[in-house]
């Protein structure tokens, strides 16, 4: 009586609990709240610059690219970092970071996903689509010939799409991920448990398939394919984890759950505060100073510091700088000449050019082959989707059948009473 008391009240909530997973609040602003279009840093004159991008599905993604004016670049090509908003987020989360990395000559963009802020779509799907989303942002700034290497940064919902997608895309030359989310499937479960903790262990293990149905009827995604300790095990990019020691939404054990089965160059950062509160300044600048390492390679070098000619110490110090960085480039896999003569060197430009020719063909092969496996996705997510209905319409028939008999139940006790 009490587990069907239960599943009374499990499907009261049902919605419910599947909006918070696909249909939570949405961002709602106007594009003049992100104002002036021209705005200063330390001194140096920025630009933004609004676009819209197209994902695989023909949704219209809201972008806006952060970048110094041209008369202030210091390379035709700088790096750039996307940032990814979190479930409820929208691109406006990416202006307090600008002072983070555009005076580092690391330009920033930032995107509304798909069922997010400005952009198309009426769900979000915490990484299924966003990825696909993520894929139409790179392919869009390769095509465009002024980014060098690019970095992601996200946080929550985009810390997961972030590490889904590093795990395909080999180019990607850096990761932040804030506050990712171990499986989709692990969340509902803390959500479930938390949202109404009176619900018992068989009849959440019964919740949460149901809203697994629910969700890949409504939005066509398999919540099952959501899973970042999966995708870590694939991922090879350097990466900071950052996670908020009080966050009562995404708990610290994901992140700790990633940072063990990932694969590349790792470290994971803890720091007072919850799911939603600002970040840390040290972090900040960890972060800072972790994509002007990674993002910068021996044709775009980091901006050196300014040493005055007339200081004895300046010769000193420039020389100091420069085997650094070759140190530090060496250990990276890279070749930085130093004495050799015009024709060592015309060598390593023709390597260095036939290199890039064969990177260039594997790009294409992987956008043709991202393609068709999102296509093929697709497919097989609406394939899914005809396939759940008959077991959805069964499980709902059971619930109500539990409900009309626990009614007949009670009916028949009063009448007892009577």
């Amino acid at each position: 009586f009490f587990f069907v008391c239960a599943m009374q009240r499990i499907a009261g909530v049902w919605d419910e609990l599947c909006n918070l997973i696909i249909r939570p609040q949405r961002a709602q602003y106007s594009v003049h709240y992100m104002d002036p279009k021209l705005f200063v840093i330390d001194e140096k004159i920025y630009e933004r610059v609004d676009l819209e991008i197209l994902n695989p599905r023909g949704m219209a993604l809201q972008c806006s690219h952060f970048q110094p004016i041209s008369s202030q670049r210091v390379a035709e090509k700088l790096p750039a970092v996307i940032y990814l908003h979190g479930n409820c987020g929208s691109r406006l989360d990416a202006l307090e970071y600008l002072p983070v990395l555009l005076p580092h000559n690391i330009t920033v963009f930032a995107l509304d996903c798909s069922g997010s802020g400005l952009s198309e779509g009426e769900f979000v799907s915490l990484g299924y689509y966003e990825c696909q989303d993520l894929a139409a942002v790179v392919d869009h700034l390769i095509t465009g010939k002024k980014t060098s290497r690019i970095g992601l940064w996200g946080r929550s919902m985009g810390a997961a799409t972030s590490i889904m997608y590093g795990s395909r895309d080999a180019s990607i030359g850096a990761i932040v991920a804030d506050s990712p989310f171990a499986s989709l499937e692990k969340v509902m479960v803390d959500l479930v448990k938390g949202f109404k903790s009176w619900i018992p262990n068989p009849a959440t293990k019964l919740a949460i398939k149901a809203m697994r149905s629910a969700i890949l009827n409504r939005a066509c995604f398999d919540i099952d394919e959501l899973n970042t300790v999966a995708s870590a095990l694939h991922c090879t990019r350097p990466i900071i984890i950052g996670h908020a020691t009080d966050d009562d939404f995404v708990k610290m054990h994901h992140s700790e759950e990633v940072f063990e089965a990932y694969q590349g160059p790792k470290r994971l950062v803890r720091f007072e505060g919850d799911h939603n509160s600002e970040r840390p300044e040290f972090y900040l600048q960890d972060v800072a100073d972790f994509f002007v390492r990674h993002l910068f390679t021996p044709l775009e070098p980091a901006p050196l510091p300014v040493v005055p000619e007339s200081s004895t110490l300046a010769p000193l110090a420039m020389e100091g700088l420069t085997q650094l960085d070759s140190v530090v480039l060496e250990e990276e896999g890279f070749h930085t000449p130093r004495e050799e003569d015009a024709e060592d060197v015309a060598l390593e430009l023709a390597k260095a050019a036939s290199l890039a020719t064969a990177q260039a063909e594997e790009e294409l092969r992987r956008k043709t082959a991202a393609e068709e496996e999102a296509r093929l996705e697709a497919a097989k997510a609406l394939r899914a989707c005809k396939e759940q209905e008959e077991e959805e319409a069964l499980l709902k028939a059971a619930l109500e059948a539990s409900i009309a008999t626990a009614r007949a139940e009670e009916a028949a006790r009063v009448k007892r009473e009577q």
